[in-house]
């Protein structure tokens, strides 16, 4: 630092401030469902904005790989269950694993709300 400025100082290529490489992604994916809460059963979809991306799930617990079940349609459930899923593409790099748990509550019966 001087009382003069230096107009070279940081204008040479070598000088500029390096960018990491650009590494695409597939978009995140999601779940729709009415309710995270139902009574009889519930029908889940899985979607990706990313066109041709492909979505693997499970729903037993164990964390999903590109060797779990491919999503093609919704699907049903009638229990408590915990989906786990992530989107996939060639050339693009994964997404990281979606957790939802979808819970199932139980029915109760009231009776005598006139004692």
């Amino acid at each position: 630092m001087g009382d003069k400025p230096n107009y070279e100082w940081g204008t040479s290529k070598e000088d500029r401030p390096t960018t990491e490489k650009f590494i695409p992604v597939v978009s995140m994916p999601y779940y729709k469902i009415k309710e995270n809460y139902f009574f009889d059963k519930a029908t889940i979809t899985l979607g990706c904005n990313t066109s041709g991306a492909k979505i693997y799930y499970t729903t037993d617990g164990t964390e999903p790989t590109e060797k779990s079940k491919l999503y093609t349609k919704p699907f049903v459930i009638n229990k408590t269950t915990e989906i786990k899923f992530f989107a996939v593409k060639d050339g693009l790099l994964k997404t990281t694993i979606i957790k939802a748990k979808i819970k199932k509550l139980k029915k109760i019966e009231i009776t005598n709300l006139h004692n």
